[in-house]
């Protein structure tokens, strides 16, 4: 039952206020009510259980584990749960008391000590993690010094080789044991503190208005709470930080862990730690402005989207005015080249046109055979009738036979010849693009085949 008021508790806090760290106590949007009160209890009897569990299994691993004999083998005291040699424990691991009452056995000349002794070892920062903290008089006499090789920080190269030594990066990376950028790795001395030379560490209190926060400037919250006096906000980037900067309150940032990548530890930020008394107000700007940015967001986004459409809208109009152009230029040009032949083709009609007229009047009295034509043969007919008398009347009816006969062939060879020479006209109105001296030619071949001489 008080799971399930719990939970209904729980669900009822707003989603939308940040969650609070006070004093230890990690509370939903700093909820004092029964509900909360009823969900933490809970949690605490199920930690107490728990705990109780744990303890239950090892004191039976541990009664289990007495009943094993001696390992009779070395390595076998590695990892074993009963019995351990102090030259198989690592560097962080001490058999601590070392009194000689309580060891077990010797194997091969080294004493065997219980497992329960061996306690381990931790540098000043690690135990400020843990809550506890290095007893002044011990900080100068630390239960064992080990040496940390650092590496030297990796220098950017373009991936081009030296000149002269074939190595990427330099010279400094054909000499063993240098990095890229030609430093040594460094060597750290570190000092290790056993847990009984540290006491419990004090939560710091905020005093005046001041938050406490260490040498770099923030507030550890690694396994620790947040300073008495202050509430830890919990938030996603920097958007709290600089909403406190923008009131003025007190605030620091929350250490809340480290991110390892590639050997390098970097420190990782969760919100912020501020007074208790600016809590509420902080959580209310924080609001506001996380609906300020999202509106303004919202707007740089529908922006973004208008200006897109709008540059998609430009470019089909200006697509479709250069094709109605180009089709503009198309049809004038069809138009200007149908003028151009229909002139040409006219001049050559009208060329060919009086050259057939020039043809027709010739093949008529007075022209190209107008030497020969009717009326000048009538006329000698009849002065060869008044000169030669009767005696020549045979032959003047001969000649008047023969003159009919003359001029109706005469006749109709130009009737032939103008009906040639309109057929040459209707072809050369046809086909403009022949020339002058084309249809000239043509021309007289058609009066040479008609036998007709042109004069």
């Amino acid at each position: 039952q008080e799971r399930v008021e719990g939970e209904a508790a729980r669900s009822q806090t707003a989603p939308s206020e940040v969650p609070l760290h006070v004093g230890g106590e990690q509370r939903e949007g700093g909820g004092g009510n029964i509900g909360s009160a009823v969900a933490d209890d809970a949690k605490e009897k199920e930690a107490t259980l728990k705990e109780k569990m744990e303890a239950a299994d090892e004191a039976e691993q541990t009664r289990i584990a007495a009943k094993e004999p001696l390992p009779k083998r070395k390595n076998a005291f590695r990892g074993h749960p009963q019995y351990a040699l102090e030259s198989q424990l690592s560097r962080y691991e001490a058999i601590w008391p070392k009194d000689p009452k309580s060891r077990v056995a010797l194997f091969e000349g080294e004493a065997v000590w219980p497992r329960s002794l061996v306690k381990q070892l931790h540098s000043a920062e690690r135990w400020s993690a843990e809550m506890r903290k290095v007893r002044d008089r011990e900080v100068t006499q630390p239960f064992r010094l080990i040496s940390i090789k650092k590496p030297p920080p990796m220098q950017q190269h373009r991936g081009r080789y030296a000149q002269g030594t074939g190595q990427l990066g330099g010279a400094a990376s054909a000499a063993g044991g240098r990095s890229a950028g030609g430093g040594d790795a460094t060597v750290k001395m570190v000092a290790l503190y056993g847990e009984w030379q540290t006491e419990a560490l004090e939560i710091p209190e905020a005093k005046d208005g001041t938050i406490p926060v260490n040498e770099r400037g923030n507030v550890d919250l690694i396994g620790k709470p947040p300073p008495k006096g202050t509430v830890h906000l919990k938030c996603e980037g920097n958007s709290l930080l600089r909403v406190t900067k923008k009131l003025g309150v007190p605030s620091a940032p929350a250490l809340v862990g480290f991110d390892y990548k590639r050997g390098r530890a970097t420190p990782r930020f969760g919100g912020v730690v501020v007074l208790s008394a600016d809590a509420e107000k902080v959580q209310k700007a924080h609001k506001e402005d996380e609906e300020r940015r999202a509106r303004n967001a919202l707007l740089r986004e529908r922006e973004e989207a208008a200006k897109l459409w709008r540059g998609l809208m430009k470019q089909l109009l200006l697509q479709r005015y250069l094709k109605t152009l180009e089709e503009q230029r198309e049809a004038e040009r069809e138009r200007k080249r149908k003028r151009e032949e229909g002139g040409a083709g006219g001049r050559r009609r009208a060329l060919l046109a009086s050259q057939t007229s020039s043809a027709r009047s010739q093949s008529g009295p007075g022209g190209m055979f107008s030497k020969f034509s009717l009326d000048e043969l009538k006329i000698r007919i009849e002065r060869g009738r008044g000169e030669g008398g009767e005696e020549h009347e045979g032959a003047s009816s001969a000649t008047a036979a023969a003159s009919a006969s003359s001029s109706s062939a005469l006749t109709r060879i130009g009737g032939m010849g103008v009906a040639s020479l309109h057929l040459d006209a209707q072809r050369e109105g046809d086909n403009a693009g022949e020339t002058e001296q084309e249809d000239e030619e043509e021309r007289r071949k058609r009066l040479e085949k008609l036998g007709i001489e042109e004069i």
